[in-house]
């Protein structure tokens, strides 16, 4: 629940909310899917069934520019692009997660650094 909580924040401090694509937070969502695994003809469960992904995105504004030419850190330009408004990738994978387009577990497999 720790991520769930990070994710929250993120979400808080990106200002997602709204009837944007990508802009569910848990506090809007009042149902949650579960994501079915696909089981295959054998009684196999192989995964999901069909590809999703999620993304992160950078927008390549001055800011962003200025850092890569200073040779700022990875977490410098994170924090930069996120506060520009850049949904992350582990939030993206939350907000399809809740949705029940994936699993939190296959985010968390994904994601991981």
């Amino acid at each position: 629940f720790a991520l769930i909580h990070e994710l929250e924040k993120q979400a808080a401090a990106q200002g997602i909310g709204g009837d944007a694509p990508l802009s569910t937070t848990p506090e809007g969502i009042t149902t949650l899917y579960k994501a079915v695994e696909y089981e295959d003809e054998a009684g196999k469960h192989d995964g999901f069934k069909g590809r999703m992904g999620i993304y992160e995105v950078v927008n390549n504004t001055l800011a962003v520019q200025k850092l890569i030419i200073a040779n700022a850190t990875s977490t410098q330009l994170q924090d930069q692009a996120i506060s520009e408004g850049m949904v992350t990738m582990q939030l993206d994978g939350l907000i399809k997660a809740l949705r029940g387009e994936t699993t939190i577990e296959e985010v968390l497999r994904v994601t991981k650094e």
